[in-house]
This record gives structure tokens, sequence and C-alpha cells, in this order.
């Protein structure tokens, strides 16, 4: 069951690039705007998951579902990181 959240966390991962390269490539939102956007999502969306994994209680599969959300939003850091990198790489 918990290989479920990691593979929720390994899709988003893709998800989240795509989102941030094409963010970068746009040149509608700056990199740093673009970073920082990715980034506080990482951060805000697990944080609040987490809070509801508290008050999940005993039932197996809202846990799992939660740390699904939780794992898998976590991906949006990695994106943030990126994105800046990806930009310097192509200029």
């Amino acid at each position: 069951m918990t290989a479920a959240a990691y593979g929720s966390m390994g899709a988003m991962t893709v998800v989240t690039g795509l989102l941030s390269d094409r963010a970068a490539a746009s040149r509608r939102l700056p990199t740093a705007a673009a970073r920082k956007l990715f980034h506080s999502a990482g951060v805000y969306v697990p944080a609040a998951g987490l809070v509801w994994l508290a008050f999940v209680g005993c039932d197996a599969t809202l846990v799992v579902v939660a740390l699904c959300i939780v794992l898998g939003s976590n991906a949006f850091v990695y994106a943030g990181m990126y994105v800046s990198a990806w930009r310097k790489l192509t200029r």
C-alpha cells in the first residue's frame, strides 16, 4: 500500500516537470515567479494534506489516499528547483 504513495510522487514529478517547462517557455511567468509558485505549492499542499491526515483516523483507505496526495504534491518542489536550471541551459 505504501508503494502507491511513491508511485503518485513519481507520476506527479513528470507532470509538474512538464508544467514548469511550459511555464518557463511561455515567458508569461518570470523564472523567479515560477520557482516560487511551484515551490510554494510543493510545501503548502503537503502541509495541508498532513493536517488532513491527522484527522483521518484509522481508515486505511483514507490514510493511503492522504499519503498519495501528500507525496504526489511534494513533487512540485522538484519542479520549483529545476525550472531555473532548465532556463539556464536553454539560453
